[in-house]
Order: structure tokens, then sequence, then C-alpha cells
């Protein structure tokens, strides 16, 4: 169960750093532009954390 929901999370994340970077695709401005993709950095650096987590977890 506790593998599902961190897959769950990894899946998430990795959701949001795509919306991120799709954000930072339409922004208009560099400091937008920057800011949306530094917020993509975080979410995958969760993704691969959780993701590290469940295999230590298996």
């Amino acid at each position: 169960m506790h593998f599902v929901l961190m897959n769950a999370d990894t899946d998430r994340y990795r959701r949001q750093a795509k919306a991120c970077l799709d954000e930072a695709q339409r922004a208009t401005r560099v400091q937008d532009m920057e800011a949306w993709l530094k917020l993509a950095e975080e979410w995958m650096e969760m993704a691969e954390a959780a993701q590290r987590q469940s295999s230590y977890e298996n």
C-alpha cells in the first residue's frame, strides 16, 4: 500500500513539473520563465526523492 502512495506522489510531482515547464514555454517575460523553470526543477527533485524512497522500501 505504501509503495502505491509513493508511486502516486512521484507521478503527481512529475505532472506538476510538466505543468511548470508548459507555463515556462508560454511566459513572455524572462523573469517569469526563470521562475517557472525553477519550480519545475524543484518538483522534479521531489519526484526523484520519492522515487528513491520507494526503491529503498521495496
